[in-house]
């Protein structure tokens, strides 16, 4: 289990595989491949759910002047 280039580095290129991985990291999150004898078998994303609430919590924060978050 890796990351692309540590996929990369034991299974070599993979245009399929690599075009995957750009496509679900796009939206956000992690991607963690998944191998067995120098070949890809899969991947898990890994991405956080946004709570209801954070919207109207940001804004009080920028409410109070708070520019940066």
């Amino acid at each position: 289990m890796g990351s692309l280039r540590f996929a990369s580095e034991k299974a070599g290129v993979e245009p399929e595989r690599d075009r995957l991985v750009a496509e679900r990291s796009a939206g956000g999150g992690s991607v963690v491949l998944v191998g067995e004898e120098g070949h890809t078998c899969g991947f898990i994303l890994l991405r956080d759910r946004l709570r209801i609430d954070v919207p109207a919590a940001l804004n009080e924060l920028r409410a109070l002047g708070i520019a940066r978050l």
